[in-house]
């Protein structure tokens, strides 16, 4: 049963306590010893926190809006800015920032705006490189990093001769994401600026890659073409151009589900009416001229239609559990890949 101590016992035992609520987490710890325990959190003066080099993937120039909403918190309400996470370096005497670096730059950014904080809320992390990388992907307390970005994450950790299958391992994640995180970190840094400046998905830029074998100067003679084509007689500044999975198939038409279940199932019939090999006449019942009319009907729906962006290509057959997962790229002569919505990109 849970201990239940009255104002005047919690007086009478040293604990400081006004109407019936407990003044402090260490006067709660020493009324329910059982039930209330002390972790690694602790408290540092800012001048002691540092950003070790290399280790944050971030371009903080694509965060302002975050930073800047985090300085406001600092300034209202401190007290709601999650703990950052840090090692301690003793020959240096420094708190090295593992997860929290747009806080501390909102810190600094209040403080000198007159928040005057001198005690900032840390844990400690140990364990392993592998487990810092980790961190930075899979924490959930602040923005979310870029495609480009995670993939800096990803190569860092190949470099460190870890197989693919070891990052699916540690990471929690598919070989699939791994594999297409890998490849993007692979791309010249003028299509990476292409994603990172969302001229085009990463998704899409993957589908360029495998249809056109790596061929990078191509690529961005194709999509330079296409944006600047955009542009054309634009007398104003309009939303940003952008490289789409349309842009590749201008001529051709992305049927729905219900279509290609349809044309199938033809198929399928058509087949298996056939008899031996070499030229043959083929009956077609109702049913089956039905079916032709509702494909043929579809068909002429879809041409008319507006054409499908990123965020609406269909995932046939599909079964992950990361939206990177979607994208699905394979050795071999009938390698496949499936686009899935673009990203928005796991931390701070």
């Amino acid at each position: 049963m849970t201990n239940q101590v009255s104002v005047v016992e919690s007086v009478n035992q040293g604990i400081v306590a006004t109407d019936s609520f407990i003044g402090s987490m260490n006067a709660m710890k020493k009324m329910m010893p059982d039930l209330v325990k002390k972790n690694d959190s602790f408290h540092v003066h800012p001048s002691l926190l540092a950003i070790r080099d290399g280790f944050n993937v971030r371009d903080y120039s694509k965060y302002e809006d975050h930073i800047e909403s985090l300085a406001q918190q600092w300034l209202d309400n401190p007290a709601m800015i999650p703990p950052l996470m840090v090692t301690f370096s003793f020959n240096e005497g420094k708190c090295y920032i593992i997860d929290g670096h747009c806080r501390r730059i909102a810190l600094a950014r209040a403080n000198s705006r007159g928040a005057e904080i001198e005690r900032v809320p840390v844990v400690l992390f140990s364990g392993t490189e592998d487990e810092l990388d980790a961190v930075i992907l899979k924490s959930q307390q602040n923005a979310k990093l870029s495609p480009v970005e995670e993939s800096i994450v990803y190569k860092r950790m190949a470099l460190r001769g870890r197989t693919n299958q070891e990052i699916s391992t540690i990471l929690r994640v598919s070989l699939q994401q791994v594999t297409n995180m890998l490849k993007l970190a692979e791309l010249p840094t003028v299509l990476k600026d292409m994603v990172r400046n969302k001229t085009i998905s990463y998704a899409t830029m993957l589908q360029l890659c495998r249809e056109h074998n790596d061929d990078f100067a191509k690529i961005e003679q194709l999509i330079v073409a296409e944006v600047g084509a955009q542009g054309e007689g634009e007398t104003e500044a309009k939303k940003p151009r952008r490289f789409t999975a349309r842009s590749m198939n201008k001529n051709g038409v992305n049927f729905t589900k219900t279509v290609k279940a349809q044309a199938s199932t033809v198929l399928t019939r058509l087949i298996g009416s056939l008899q031996g090999e070499g030229e043959q006449v083929v009956s077609l019942d109702a049913e089956m001229v039905t079916l032709l009319m509702q494909i043929k009907a579809s068909m002429h729906q879809e041409e008319a239609g507006e054409p499908k962006n990123d965020n609406q290509l269909e995932l046939a057959g599909v079964d992950g559990t990361h939206p990177h997962d979607h994208l699905i790229v394979t050795d071999g002569s009938e390698d496949e890949l499936n686009v899935s919505a673009e990203m928005a990109g796991a931390t701070v």
